[in-house]
């Protein structure tokens, strides 16, 4: 057997059941020997990193093996060494695979959440293509065929060059689909992502005809509040601000309705994120401060315009002619040194903050990087153009900054071509590409044989 007991589980001859959609392996004796290896490996092995590795890959061990149990076990501690990481591919993986053992395990509420946190869209392609695959026979399983279908079409677009095995893989699927949605229908429609993890129906704001004022009123339909209020915005964080018809000042109420807070009037309000929300007493542009649901103020009035919602425990503002973020405590958490926060990804989304990974792209006189949630300059602003890829930083050289006194003097390459850079900021690729499409396709092909074990 293969000393690396994941290139045999990746290696190993499988398929899917035609009419259950499971995997099927013919030969149990190198998953035993992978799981007594990974056994071996366990006890002498430190690090997150290394931990969240080891336990995912036995748990697919377990999971093959029938050992369902142990599969949860192992997965479980996969998923807490893979979030101390702070890595999004890493506890991606983990919990896709825990998900998967809780699907076999029959456990099909648990593994639609874990398949839900699991799913992003800053994960690679073909981890997200394969994410899909998994959690759309989970979807089977429960006779969500349009559910099922939905998933197995994303992964489809997803991996538009896919392999022969990735394509029959589908095509059985999808087959299997069509075959019981003539039998049977094709069962519910697709969940919001909400009630896949569980969370309630968030309520929607209309306004009633014959009053003129607003209501809320469930997803499905159905009134739920009201008509009660003059205004109404639409719930966040479980919560809204409405101002009841003939108050003055506005409240919060959660989702049954029930006030949360005295009537307060604030001048402009925004919406509740991570239970805090940024507030103006008066009309002035840089008096906002951010309150708590009962109005105590976390973060006094500094000069502060154009404030964002809290994501990760920082907020994104201004403060005269230049950007930084705030923690929930008001502590300057990225220093105000920025002309903006310009954070774009290479599928072509713009991020208002910071991204799943905790990362932004800043402009400071014309010139980009990447920065964190600490404040940490991963990328020192010193590049024509930065986005964010799945698996690292793709870098645009330019006259106007090569060659440079900084990072970009240290890179190699001709003005006006694209590179990559990793996580950490080290190169990858030096820039030679003198498209962006042109080193995305190099990148593709690097991760061509990329095959997660989920």
């Amino acid at each position: 057997m293969t000393a690396d007991p994941e290139v045999a589980l990746a290696a190993l001859p499988w398929r899917l059941d035609p009419e259950t959609l499971r995997e099927l392996i013919d030969d149990r004796e190198p998953v035993e020997a992978a799981r007594a290896a990974l056994s071996q490996e366990l006890p002498i092995t430190a690090g997150n990193a290394a931990l969240a590795r080891l336990y995912g890959l036995r748990s697919v061990a377990h999971r093959l093996l029938g050992e369902l149990d142990a599969a949860l076990d192992d997965g479980k501690r996969a998923v807490d060494h893979a979030e101390a990481t702070g890595s999004l591919r890493r506890t991606a993986i983990a919990r896709t695979r825990l998900a998967h053992a809780y699907q076999v395990a029959g456990q099909h509420a648990a593994a639609d959440r874990e398949y839900a946190l699991a799913s992003s869209m800053d994960l690679p392609a073909r981890l997200r293509a394969a994410i899909h695959q998994v959690t759309g026979t989970c979807a089977f399983e429960q006779g969500r065929y349009i559910e099922a279908c939905e998933h197995f079409e994303k992964a489809l677009a997803l991996r538009p060059d896919a392999d022969a095995e990735f394509l029959a893989t589908l095509e059985t699927a999808l087959d299997a689909v069509l075959t019981q949605a003539t039998r049977g229908g094709w069962g519910p429609y697709r969940r919001t992502l909400p009630e896949l993890l569980g969370h309630p129906a968030t309520p929607v704001a209309k306004r009633d005809t014959a009053t003129g004022r607003w209501r809320y009123e469930h997803p499905g339909g159905g009134e739920l509040i009201g008509p009660l209020f003059d205004e109404a915005m639409p719930f966040s964080d479980g919560k809204a601000w409405v101002r009841r018809a003939g108050a003055l000042g506005r409240e919060v109420i959660d989702r049954t309705g029930e006030s949360l807070t005295r009537p307060l009037r604030w001048r402009s309000v925004e919406p509740f994120s991570e239970g805090l929300a940024w507030v103006r007493a008066d009309d002035a542009p840089d008096s906002w401060q951010a309150v708590t649901v009962d109005g105590q103020v976390a973060v006094p009035p500094a000069g502060y315009t154009d404030p964002r919602p809290f994501q990760y425990g920082v907020s994104v503002v201004r403060r005269g002619d230049v950007c930084g973020a705030v923690d929930r405590y008001g502590e300057t958490a990225v220093p105000f040194d920025y002309d903006y926060f310009c954070t774009t990804t290479t599928d072509g989304r713009h991020v208002n903050g910071f991204t799943a990974e905790r990362l932004a792209v800043v402009d400071r006189i014309g010139r980009r990087g990447v920065l964190d949630t600490t404040g940490r300059e991963i990328v020192k602003p010193c590049y024509e153009d930065i986005q964010i890829h799945p698996v690292g930083f793709l870098i645009l050289l330019d006259d106007s900054v090569y060659p440079h006194p900084s990072d970009a003097g240290k890179v190699r390459g001709e003005p006006g071509t694209w590179g990559l850079l990793d996580r950490q900021g080290r190169v990858l690729v030096e820039p030679h590409q003198p498209t962006r499409a042109g080193i995305l396709a190099e990148i593709d092909g690097m991760l061509r044989d990329s095959r997660p074990v989920l």
